[in-house]
């Protein structure tokens, strides 16, 4: 069964700076030239991990159903990374994608 996104739910497990931070993600890096690029990455479950490295972000494969997405470029100027990375559910990930997706 596929997990939905809760944005409420996101916020609470995370901050409402990291549902801003993944909004970002997805109007930075989401694109229509990457959007199949990284709708495949992340739906093919035979690749149990890997990275997307994007103009920004990087999506890391955590498992087949959670991924890890980083601010590389925040990362460089910091030493405390609570704020510039964030787990969610493939699933949940592939969904926001859908729904934000750049018009063709």
């Amino acid at each position: 069964m596929k997990k939905v996104f809760d944005k409420h739910e996101f916020i609470k497990k995370n901050n409402e700076f990291l549902y801003h931070l993944l909004e970002d993600f997805i109007k930075t890096e989401v694109t229509e030239e990457t959007f199949w690029i990284i709708y495949n990455f992340l739906k093919l479950n035979n690749f149990k991990s890997g990275e997307f490295e994007g103009n920004q972000y990087l999506i890391q494969k955590k498992n087949t159903e959670e991924v890890l997405i980083i601010d590389i470029v925040s990362e460089e100027f910091k030493s405390d990374f609570s704020q510039t990375r964030f787990a969610i559910g493939v699933d949940e990930l592939m969904q926001l994608m859908e729904e934000l997706r750049p018009s063709r």
